[in-house]
């Protein structure tokens, strides 16, 4: 299992290299309780160094929804190679237009949603459109754009708040 998921984390990492500024990696994904179910977040804890990263001061939260049978809400393990897909494709897109920052992904309740700080948005909105119609047709999307210069939503929903990291464990430096 451990080498299945640094492998695809290298696979991850190499993605639109020349568009991504050379930022540490340090992938994390942890789960967390909300009132309505629980989530699932994947960040890159390396970026806390780096936070907030003045050049890339607009964020995409864009996703989709899907289906599931299970009573947690989280996706089926069948539909994860599908997801992973399509974000793999989001962020291609993106680095077409822009230099970004990939922070990490959110999932809960029917939703994934990504977390992309980019230097322009210019362009984005719509090329997003063109993958979700190509690729996720008759998905429910949601994308937002917004400036968030001192990268609020990585370091206040993203990153694991104290109660989190000490029920993990996690200690960082």
């Amino acid at each position: 299992m451990k080498r299945r998921i640094v492998t695809f984390l290298a696979a991850l990492s190499t993605t639109q290299a020349s568009s991504r500024p050379s930022l540490p990696e340090q992938w994390w994904t942890y789960m967390a309780s909300y009132d309505d179910g629980p989530g699932s977040i994947r960040l890159n804890l390396a970026l806390r160094k780096a936070a907030p990263e003045v050049k890339y001061p607009n964020l995409i939260v864009t996703g989709t929804t899907y289906t599931t049978s299970r009573t947690d809400a989280l996706p089926e393990k069948i539909d994860a190679k599908r997801l992973n897909d399509l974000q793999e494709r989001i962020v291609a897109e993106i680095a077409k237009h822009t230099p970004y920052v990939y922070a990490g992904t959110f999932t809960h309740n029917f939703e994934q949603l990504h977390y992309v700080y980019v230097k322009s948005p210019d362009g984005i909105q719509h090329a997003l459109s063109d993958v979700y119609a190509s690729h996720c047709p008759g998905c429910k999307v949601y994308t937002n754009i917004k400036q968030d210069p001192s990268w609020y939503d990585y370091s206040d929903f993203l990153f694991p708040n104290e109660a989190t990291r000490e029920h993990y464990g996690l200690q960082l430096d």
